[in-house]
């Protein structure tokens, strides 16, 4: 037989099989370095947009409790304007009241009877003043029990002038507790 060398062949097929398998190793090592690349940037990109929104929440969050607060603020100011608002038209209410309760006790004081001085304390008052004589002290004290805007008349002293002319006297007197509340009404 012939001699036929199948040697270079084999060893050339050999070659090429290994520089096939080289490259594609390496198309296949420089196409997952890719698809690794590729995927790294997804995954920063949707890292990162991930981080913008939770900047802008906390941007969006912050910014609603500014908010809040001044929500708050202001909730106080009502509060307390409507506080003063209340306090006004109380006084306002009251004001023809007041009014009303000194011109009847300007009313009922008799001839004779001089008033020093008046003091109210809620809706009791302490009137101190001077009479000629104590029956004046009395029909004060009738008047007023008779009057719609008072009750309760108590005397608490009955003091002589010096001089023995005239009587220094201290007299307390309610605000009639129905009449109060119809003024309040009446000023509404």
């Amino acid at each position: 037989m012939a001699r036929i060398n199948l040697l270079p062949w084999r060893e050339e097929l050999r070659r090429e099989r290994n520089q096939n398998f080289y490259i594609t190793t390496i198309v296949l090592g420089v196409l997952g370095l890719g698809i690794v690349f590729l995927m790294n940037m997804q995954v920063n990109a949707q890292l990162q947009a991930q981080l913008q929104r939770n900047q802008y929440i906390k941007t969006e969050q912050a910014a609603l409790e500014q908010k809040i607060i001044e929500i708050d603020r202001l909730k106080q100011e009502r509060a307390e304007l409507e506080s003063r608002m209340r306090i006004i038209q109380d006084l306002q209410g009251n004001r023809s009241v007041v009014v009303r309760l000194f011109d009847e006790i300007a009313k009922k004081t008799p001839d004779g009877v001089f008033l020093k001085k008046i003091d109210r304390v809620g809706t009791r008052f302490k009137i101190e003043g001077v009479a000629e004589a104590n029956n004046r002290i009395s029909n004060m004290m009738r008047n007023l029990e008779q009057s719609p805007w008072f009750e309760n008349a108590n005397l608490e002293s009955v003091v002589s002038d010096d001089s023995k002319t005239s009587n220094i006297f201290d007299l307390v007197v309610q605000e009639e507790a129905a009449r109060k509340k119809e003024g309040d009404n009446d000023a509404s």
